[in-house]
This record gives structure tokens, C-alpha cells and sequence, in this order.
């Protein structure tokens, strides 16, 4: 069950990927499954897609900015969930247990963001998520981080056509026919659009460009190189720890 008012960001996201419900409230958040905000992040992906600016008249650095919307409105309702998923399995698994006086905490003000107080989930994390959950950075800080490195990263598509692997047209069958978590390259050589050696080729060439999520953490000023290795080594030692279980 949620039981707090959703928060503005989250009401924002709802709107943008939900645009036919009539009221953004926490029954409209019970009756949402994951397969429904799949099913609509992909229709709107398909709509704001940057690869098909030839195809819908538009031009890319519009749909640019509509898809990165898009992707932050995903990533915030996913998380979200995955928060309420959290909450209802520690309901279910702790003890009853005295009444404790909650931490003080220096005063803030109102804002939409937060920061997670709870135990850290029992599956593998990446690095942005174990920071979240150790609640050593807010939820906006991670949303901004995970839409950073997601918008530094070249699309596969984009790739591919560069390097005349697909067409535009092969692009659009691609984008408007696989499911929305399933990889372009794997639905694209799936339908024998690319070979073995193209798909990863262009798989490669596309984590070599990636920059690591850390990468943002030290250039925005909240934690310095050797902090960002420690936290790596933690989180890899929570992985492995949560992986014999």
C-alpha cells in the first residue's frame, strides 16, 4: 500500500506518461502495474524517439527534449514502485517492535526531493541505486544521474546507421516493433537485420562511450574520485553478499 501523497515529481511523470487518467492520487498509484507503465513509457518512447524525427516531420533536438522527458518520467515512477515494492517487503518480513523516537534531522525545506531511510533492498544494485539506498544521495540526485548517463551514451541506432549497418527505415521497423525493454540490437539481429558481429560491434562501441554514472557524481561535487572507488568497492561487496543468498 502507498501511503504517502505523491510527491510533484511523481504526479509530473504520472500526467506525462498517464496523460488519460483524470486524477493523479495514491488510489491511481495502487491500481498501476509495472507491465502498465512499460506499455505506456514504450508508446511514448516511439512518440518522442529522436531517431524518428525524418518520419514524424520533427526535428531532432525537439524530440530530443521530449524524449529525455520521457525517460526521466520512466525512471522516476520505476523507482517509485520499486520503493513501494520495498516498503510492502519489509512490512511483510520484520517483527512487530517497540515504538522508537525518529532521528532529528537538521530542518529543510519543502521540497519534492527525499532521501531513502529504509534497509538496503536484498538483490544487486548498481552504483547510483546503493548510494540511494544508503541514503547517501536523494532520489532527484540519482534520477539526474541515471538520465545523464543515459543521454551521454550514443544510441544503438544511431551507431548502426553511421556505420551503415541499418537504414533509417530499418531504424523506425526496430524502434515501433520491439518490446520496450527489449535491446535494439538483440530485436534488430532477432530479425535479421544484423549479424552476430554487428550487433556486437555496435554493442561494443557503445559501452566504450559510456561514461560512468560516477563520472557525474564527482563533476556535480558530491563525492570526490576516491570516494566514488570506495563506494564502488561496497557496492560490489553488497552484490556479492546478496548473490549466496
Amino acid at each position: 500500500m502507498i501511503s504517502q501523497v505523491p510527491g510533484a515529481e511523481v504526479v509530473h511523470a504520472c500526467r506525462l506518461l498517464f496523460p488519460a487518467a483524470a486524477v493523479i492520487d495514491t488510489c491511481f498509484l495502487e491500481t498501476v502495474a509495472k507491465k502498465d507503465l512499460k506499455t505506456a513509457f514504450r508508446k511514448k518512447a516511439l512518440k518522442t524517439h529522436p531517431d524518428r524525427a525524418k518520419a514524424l516531420g520533427r526535428s531532432q533536438e525537439e524530440l530530443k527534449r521530449l524524449f529525455e522527458e520521457t525517460t526521466s518520467a520512466y525512471h522516476t515512477l520505476s523507482l517509485f514502485f520499486s520503493g513501494r515494492s520495498t516498503r510492502t517487503a519489509t512490512v511483510k518480513n520484520e517483527k512487530p517492535a517497540s515504538p522508537r523516537p525518529a532521528p532529528r534531522r537538521p530542518a529543510r525545506k519543502r521540497t519534492t526531493d527525499h532521501f531513502y531511510t529504509g534497509r538496503l533492498p536484498t538483490r544487486e544494485l548498481r552504483l547510483g541505486e546503493y548510494l540511494y539506498y544508503s541514503g547517501l544521495i536523494s532520489w532527484k540526485t540519482l534520477i539526474n544521474a541515471i538520465v545523464w548517463q543515459k543521454n551521454q551514451r550514443p544510441r544503438f541506432g544511431e551507431i548502426a546507421r553511421q556505420w551503415n549497418f541499418l537504414s533509417d527505415a530499418e531504424v523506425y521497423r526496430v524502434l515501433s516493433g520491439k518490446a520496450w525493454n527489449e535491446p535494439f540490437g538483440e530485436y534488430a539481429r532477432r530479425r535479421g537485420l544484423l549479424s552476430k558481429y554487428q550487433q556486437m560491434a555496435v554493442s561494443g562501441r557503445q559501452k566504450q562511450l559510456q561514461p560512468m554514472i560516477g563520472e557525474h557524481f564527482i563533476n556535480e561535487g558530491l563525492f570526490t574520485p576516491a570516494q566514488v572507488d570506495m563506494m564502488v568497492m561496497r557496492a560490489k561487496q553488497h552484490n556479492r553478499g546478496v548473490g549466496h543468498r
